[in-house]
């Protein structure tokens, strides 16, 4: 028998470090090649073992391409001739850790890997980064 009032008592729990748990969880499930379900292929033949799901996660792209009915939803391999292997480790890497090095030497090519694989966030700081080097001048 329920006392007055308490039926409708409800904790929402809420664990602040979930999210950054999560991030390593997956992390480490990708530096020991678990769960993991689709691989890329840079120009030059670098395979990278992946998660549909964290590339979704960063990458409308990907998001797309997982989801609607391209031929590469049915795929295990996605190339990507048009990506240096520096590029798209530095993409991978970014989608696993939310950090990526945008340097004078690599901007001009992570603007425009992050344009293409629709990388909103990397596109933003690639940007800003450039605004900063103008700014500069």
């Amino acid at each position: 028998m329920a006392v007055a009032g308490q039926e409708d008592y409800a904790y929402l729990y809420e664990d602040s470090s979930h999210p950054a748990g999560f991030l390593e969880a997956f992390r480490a499930f990708y530096r020991d090649g678990l769960f993991t379900d689709i691989t890329l292929q840079c120009a030059s033949g670098v395979i990278f073992h992946c998660h549909r799901a964290a590339l979704a996660a960063c990458s409308s792209y990907f998001k797309a391409m997982f989801t609607a009915d391209m031929k590469e939803k049915s795929k295990n391999q996605i190339r990507l001739p048009g990506l240096s292997h520096a590029v798209l480790e530095a993409l991978v890497n970014y989608a696993y850790t939310s950090q990526i090095q945008i340097t004078k030497r690599n901007v001009q090519s992570l603007l425009q890997a992050a344009d293409l694989l629709q990388f909103v966030s990397v596109k933003k700081a690639c940007e800003q980064f450039l605004v900063r080097i103008l700014s500069l001048v």
